[in-house]
């Protein structure tokens, strides 16, 4: 288990100095130390034009929303940050039902919102979920604030492709198999429907901590244009497979909440907990995930790093998973 949360590649924020008030509904409130602070707050987000905070137990990482009308002076060891409210726009109105910490960010469905969350993620901050309004894909990206070098943080791509999968899998028809391929892509009963993809700032050394990480996920829920799924049994759609139910925005926020789950056990559990959920959805050969998130196949290593520059499910000539 990590020596402490900022030992893990989470969407939360960075240690911030303490503040003796916070402004909620236009009145600060402040109130001293006392032993009942012993809480980590690790992100704290409007809402309804209120305060919310993320109350995280130290020890076990469980997380709890509470509104934060009043905030304690809190000591050094605790993490805090606070965003105050802002006005709503349509771009950010909650079409989703998001639990917190994440913030929902609303593009029209010719943005692409991955190259969007790079643009705005050293502004937006970590928990911003940058969603593109499509009927025939499920597309989003998130924002993620790691606290470790890039080298290790970049693991989090196993934790996301567990919790994709999970929110899959709550939709999925009886039987219905839903597996990985390494070190990105997506597939329901063998077919490729999509996958997720990472980035992080040019030019960051391996060794040194990231200013952001982007997490983008594209997942075809509806084939079009592409002639008989028996002629491509390898790519296709969820329509082809039996999601007859799902939604773009049901697979938004199932994502959303498997990932807090995924990103919990990983807290709690190690990665190797992330590891061996990971490797229970891989179909292929025998295979070791390092601890570095390296793949070792046949006595050789294989980068995690140089495997997420190349997009192994993403059709270049449409910006869409292959077809």
């Amino acid at each position: 288990m990590p020596a402490s949360i900022a030992a893990l590649p989470l969407p939360w924020t960075r240690t911030t100095p303490s503040l003796d008030s916070v402004t909620t509904g236009g009145s600060a409130t402040t109130r001293a130390p006392s032993a009942e602070s012993a809480v980590c707050l690790g992100l704290s987000i409007a809402k309804m034009g209120t305060v919310w905070a993320i109350l995280v137990d130290a020890i076990g990482f469980s997380a709890l929303a509470v509104q934060a009308r009043t905030i304690v002076n809190c000591p050094k060891s605790i993490r805090i940050r606070v965003i105050m409210p802002l006005p709503r726009s349509p771009s950010t109105a909650p079409d989703l039902l998001l639990p917190p910490p994440y913030t929902l960010h609303v593009v029209r469905e010719v943005v692409d919102p991955f190259s969007h969350a790079r643009e705005i993620a050293s502004a937006a901050g970590a928990g911003t979920l940058i969603w593109a309004r499509r009927f025939h894909l499920a597309e989003f990206a998130l924002v993620l604030e790691p606290e470790e070098p890039l080298a290790p943080a970049r693991r989090v791509a196993y934790a996301a492709g567990n919790a994709l999968c999970d929110a899959l899998s709550s939709h999925a028809p009886a039987q219905v198999d839903i597996s990985l391929d390494w070190p990105d892509a997506i597939r329901v009963d063998g077919a490729l429907v999509g996958g997720l993809r990472l980035a992080w700032p040019e030019g960051t050394p391996e060794d040194a901590v990231p200013a952001w990480l982007v997490l983008g996920v594209t997942i075809r829920l509806v084939v079009m244009q592409a002639g008989e799924a028996g002629l491509r049994p390898l790519l296709g759609g969820l329509d082809e497979q039996g999601f007859e139910d799902l939604n773009p925005g049901m697979l938004v926020e199932g994502f959303a909440r498997t990932f807090l789950r995924e990103t919990n056990v990983w807290a709690e559990e190690g990665f190797e907990a992330v590891r061996l959920n990971w490797l229970h959805r891989w179909r292929g050969e025998a295979v070791e995930i390092l601890d570095d998130g390296d793949m070792l196949s046949d006595g050789s290593s294989r980068s995690l790093g140089d495997a997420l520059t190349t997009v192994s499910w993403l059709d270049p000539a449409t910006g869409t998973p292959w077809i």
